[in-house]
């Protein structure tokens, strides 16, 4: 048999979260604030629009198998004027006895040129006018982020019920 390239465990949407995160909020902080105040620690952002003052992200820019990633390997974006939110995904994943949020974004600049970034959000967001985010719980399985032994960081480990036993 093959080896198992992945881990995974099957649930299901538990309750839905329909949020809209005000006017100068931290929008990682929020989404985490969300995410304990409804005692999510497994689930999925399902959706999102919004408008940022300014978006903090990082990407990988260097291929490498040396681990832990070193930090010259991530480029660090700040954009400093008004994006709008083309789309977010991530994962609420429970590490360190609390919900960690694993968010992805990408945002438009709405001057001429309509360029658009994207990468791991960061702290240091902030939103303009409004963000609506929509967060579901998932159920019959449960998501935390395990320290990975070969690449030195919080990873997803999904389990399945039978695992928690």
């Amino acid at each position: 048999m093959a080896e198992t390239l992945s881990k995974e465990a099957v649930g299901a949407f538990g309750r839905v979260v329909v949020a809209r995160i005000m006017p100068g909020a931290d929008f990682l902080e929020a989404l985490e604030s969300i995410a304990a105040r409804h005692n999510i620690t497994s689930g999925v952002i399902l959706s999102g629009i919004a408008t940022f003052t300014e978006a903090r992200f990082h990407a990988v820019k260097l291929l490498t198998y040396d681990f832990p990633y070193p930090k010259e390997g991530f480029a660090h974006l700040h954009m400093d004027e008004v994006l709008e939110l083309v789309s977010v995904s991530g994962t609420i994943a429970e590490y360190e006895q609390k919900p960690m949020i694993h968010c992805h974004m990408t945002v438009a600049s709405g001057n001429k040129e309509g360029k658009v970034w994207g990468g791991h959000v960061m702290k240091g967001t902030i939103v303009y006018a409004t963000a609506e985010i929509v967060i579901a719980e998932v159920v019959g399985m449960k998501m935390v982020r395990e320290t990975d032994p070969m690449l030195k960081t919080p990873q997803l480990v999904p389990l399945a019920i039978n695992d928690l036993n």
